[in-house]
């Protein structure tokens, strides 16, 4: 899902006056959990963009700043650069 939706409480069974935007990549789960290369997350992210803005929604992304400072990140601030001039 990548438009906002009204949060449901689903013990009162009613919607509430609350939307969430829901989060669609994080960095941690490009490099960390699925291990992939630069290249490879690069592709995935505009890709993931592209369908994105197809269907009009928000593209929320999670980019931790300590990302930026570590050895085994090296690579990807041009994947966190692309992905915010997509």
């Amino acid at each position: 899902v990548c438009y906002p939706f009204t949060v449901f409480d689903v013990v009162q069974r009613k919607s509430l006056n609350l939307k969430e935007r829901p989060l669609l990549a994080m960095d941690v789960s490009l490099q960390q959990y699925q291990a992939i290369t630069p290249d490879i997350a690069n592709t995935r992210l505009q890709n993931l963009i592209k369908t994105v803005k197809k269907y009009g929604g928000e593209m929320i992304l999670l980019w931790h700043n300590s990302s930026f400072n570590l050895p085994q990140w090296r690579g990807y601030e041009k994947v966190y650069e692309n992905a915010l001039s997509a």
